[in-house]
């Protein structure tokens, strides 16, 4: 026999897991939360990249991502949403 529960009744909360992004004509962040998942953040060249298929990789873009991070903070935190915790 099927027995169905809610995630919330797991301790599962939706509004922290799943992605938040901040984006411009140049390039977007994306922060993204899986459940048992370590957080993944991505960086896109827009301009050299418009369809997202190839984020940045390397260590070469952690000021950039720095940036991109505390811009996200800063939308995120008056809401009070739970992925700055992540950022």
């Amino acid at each position: 026999m099927f027995q169905w529960q809610s995630h919330a009744q797991n301790g599962f909360d939706w509004k922290e897991h799943g992605y938040r992004g901040i984006s411009d004509k140049d390039m977007t962040y994306v922060i993204r939360k899986s459940i048992d998942q370590p957080v993944v953040e991505e960086i896109y060249m827009n301009t050299e990249d418009p369809y997202q298929q190839r984020p940045l990789r390397g260590e070469d873009n952690r000021s950039m991502r720095a940036q991109l991070r505390s811009r996200l903070a800063a939308r995120l935190s008056p809401i009070g949403d739970p992925f700055v915790n992540w950022l």
